[in-house]
């Protein structure tokens, strides 16, 4: 009697068990998801990492060009300066003896200078010559004089005291030594002087 009910019970086992899905070789799960094998929050995860990665592809090939774009300016720029130094490189000899030529009228115009202020000493120096003084010796140092001269009278010694005041060039004076020659009646002066700063 239970043989009658079999194929009743059969058809409700078959009705009753779950369906399965049939899958397709070939067919990407990700790419296709169904409904049975992923969830709306996964399928968003999904989709985000796929955007990031699409994100960080872009930025990287921006980068490798923008690396690619600096590489080959700054070769252009050490090509261009490798072609200037070698197109001045001959004239660096010039250049040197310019250096040398320079320097040597530097020192040239400096020697001139001493000299006329050597020059411009020994004439306010000597310059008592005109008054009937002979002078016996000059001594010139850096800033200033030592003369002995001889003068018939002493008013030639207040003659060359008041010509080195009206010069402007020397500063002070003083009298060294002073002595009355027996033989002529001369008088035989020495005296110290130092140059104005700004005088020549």
């Amino acid at each position: 009697m239970l043989q009658k009910f079999l194929p009743l019970l059969n058809l409700l086992k078959n009705r009753l068990s779950p369906q399965r899905e049939e899958v397709v070789p070939g067919v990407d799960l990700l790419s296709f998801p169904s409904s049975s094998f992923a969830s709306p929050k996964f399928e968003k995860l999904l989709t985000f990492y796929r955007i990031a990665i699409g994100v960080m592809a872009i930025v990287f090939i921006v980068l490798f060009l923008y690396e690619k774009s600096v590489d080959s300016r700054l070769q252009f720029s050490v090509k261009t300066m490798n072609e200037n130094f070698q197109e001045l490189s001959p004239y660096s000899q010039y250049e040197a003896k310019a250096r040398v030529i320079g320097d040597k009228i530097t020192v040239y115009k400096r020697i001139l200078q001493s000299q006329e202020k050597i020059s411009s000493s020994i004439d306010t120096a000597m310059g008592i010559t005109d008054l009937d003084i002979v002078v016996l010796s000059v001594v010139l140092t850096k800033d200033g004089f030592t003369i002995k001269f001889v003068g018939p009278t002493a008013l030639h010694f207040a003659n060359a005291v008041n010509y080195y005041l009206d010069t402007q060039k020397v500063d002070q004076l003083s009298l060294v030594s002073a002595t009355l020659r027996n033989d002529n009646k001369s008088y035989e002066l020495e005296m110290e002087g130092t140059f104005r700063k700004n005088g020549k």
